[in-house]
């Protein structure tokens, strides 16, 4: 992944599989998802090791109490994930098949912002 990462998937209309394609979100610390209107549907992040159905999961909340989930409905919205992933590739899921419409998300990623080494040269007493 470069410094950071804007790209869209989708969720097709009448997809009985509810899944979007896997997107590259190595080392990503902040990453943030625009949300269409969606025919009443909860939406899951998935997290895959190899890019595809084989290795993949729903990721969990950090404190383990359920799925990381966004409910949805009319109007869209903006998801911001409230934890560092730490998977290389994520997909967007549904609850429900989107039965009106191919519906698109815009997934921003961005890296951990490297930390700063200072140096102080000289120190005097005062």
């Amino acid at each position: 992944m470069a410094d950071k990462l804007e790209t869209t998937v989708t969720i097709a209309q009448n997809d009985a599989a509810k899944i979007s394609n896997y997107v590259e979100v190595s080392r990503a610390r902040y990453i943030g998802i625009y949300v269409p209107t969606l025919d009443n549907a909860a939406l899951y992040l998935r997290a895959s090791v190899d890019g595809g159905a084989t290795l993949s999961g729903r990721i969990q909340k950090e404190d383990g109490s359920g799925d990381l989930t966004l409910a949805t409905g009319t109007g869209g919205k903006f998801w911001t994930i409230p934890q560092t992933l730490p998977y290389r590739f994520i997909a967007i899921a549904a609850s429900a098949t989107q039965t009106t419409a191919e519906r698109s998300f815009t997934i921003n990623a961005k890296e951990k912002q490297a930390m700063q080494k200072i140096e102080i040269a000289d120190f005097k007493r005062v």
